[in-house]
């Protein structure tokens, strides 16, 4: 009876082929080490992204199924135990793990996109709770909190993930840190973890003809708007493939200080023109590109300066990101290009080199 027994532990996610190995070696999760590998030993650090789910009734092999469903992200089996398991692609890894005290299952990520995976870990995390009848009304989503003192430290305070949502329905956008007292921007918090949007890679079954396009926040000058629409007139070409933001899409009656913060913390990627009049724009240099500075530092969106016009700003921070159009050399230059719209160009096919990897 083992092909029928193996077929019933497939169909309730009790085992995986470890192909990498032999097409006859298959791994039972609940079987594994009682205990952390030393490996993982310490593992936590400040500055992970994390996502907490407390139960009021756990019930047994969560993490067995989830390792189950999820193995195509678990390179090194060795480096998962009954209680968790460290899921990993390229060089993104979330720990995913029951504390001792029980009750609570711990998602840790950190790397480059590491918001995506924990974002697609999740998401099937909620799959599973929802399969057992009532379980999603008995289990709280805890957001960490990301105030200066809490980012540095590896037990964060947490927030209600259903309060931030309602406080956000409501248009109280600040909420104050249970431990610093500091208030912290609730569209920051809960753009940390989006199930909504996985990326591409997500499922082995996505279908890759209609991918979400991706959210391009555009910074500029008012004074530099001429550049900034023909910019927009360059990235027809990429229709369907991006969805772009800027401060002439408010509508009426909106908050505008909200609003903006609320897309840029939606964005994906960041065009900043650069000229002389965009780095004299006090609420670019000290709204937006620090609020943007941060989401790059801790892997949630992408900063691009595009120079337009000639000005002093490879001594500022946003120097560190390589610019467009290629090497920096200015859209106005035209003693290196035939004209305007060739560094245009230069800059489109620049956006759809990151698009195509996004």
């Amino acid at each position: 009876m083992h092909l029928e027994l193996l077929a019933l532990m497939q169909k309730f996610q009790l085992c995986y082929r470890l192909l990498d190995i032999s097409p006859d070696t298959w791994l039972a999760p609940q079987l594994l080490p009682p205990s952390k590998p030393a490996a993982l030993a310490g593992w936590e650090q400040p500055g992970d992204l994390v996502l907490r789910y407390r139960y009021e009734f756990m019930p047994k092999g969560l993490i067995s199924r989830l390792m189950v469903r999820l193995h195509r992200f678990v390179p090194q089996s060795e480096l998962g135990w009954v209680t968790g398991v460290l899921f990993e692609r390229d060089t993104t890894q979330v720990l995913v793990e029951i504390p001792s005290k029980g009750g609570e299952i711990a998602l840790r990520g950190r790397g480059p996109e590491r918001k995506e995976l924990l974002s697609v870990i999740a998401a099937d995390l909620d799959a599973l709770n929802n399969s057992f009848h009532g379980m999603s009304e008995k289990v709280e989503k805890l957001v960490p909190c990301n105030c200066q003192q809490c980012r540095a430290t590896a037990v964060p305070e947490c927030f209600e993930q259903k309060r931030l949502l309602k406080r956000k329905r409501d248009g109280k956008l600040k909420v104050e840190c249970p431990g610093s007292y500091k208030n912290v921007d609730v569209l920051e918090l809960l753009d940390g973890i989006r199930v909504d949007r996985l990326p591409r890679w997500a499922n082995e079954e996505t279908d890759m003809t209609t991918p979400t396009p991706l959210k391009i926040f555009i910074s500029y000058s008012k004074h530099d708007n001429a550049y900034k629409k023909t910019l927009l007139n360059q990235l027809s070409c990429l229709r369907n493939k991006v969805l772009t933001w800027n401060d002439q899409d408010l509508l009426p009656g909106e908050e505008w200080d909200a609003k903006i913060k609320e897309e840029l913390n939606k964005a994906d990627m960041v065009l900043y023109l650069v000229t002389a009049n965009s780095m004299a724009t006090d609420y670019i240099q000290k709204v937006e590109l620090p609020l943007i500075e941060e989401r790059c530092r801790i892997g949630l969106c992408k900063l691009v300066p595009v120079i337009v016009d000639f000005c002093q700003w490879e001594d500022l921070d946003f120097a560190k990101y390589n610019a467009l159009p290629d090497k920096g050399v200015p859209v106005t230059n035209l003693k290196l290009w035939v004209n305007e719209n060739e560094a245009w160009l230069n800059v489109v096919n620049g956006i759809r080199r990151l698009v195509a990897v996004a």
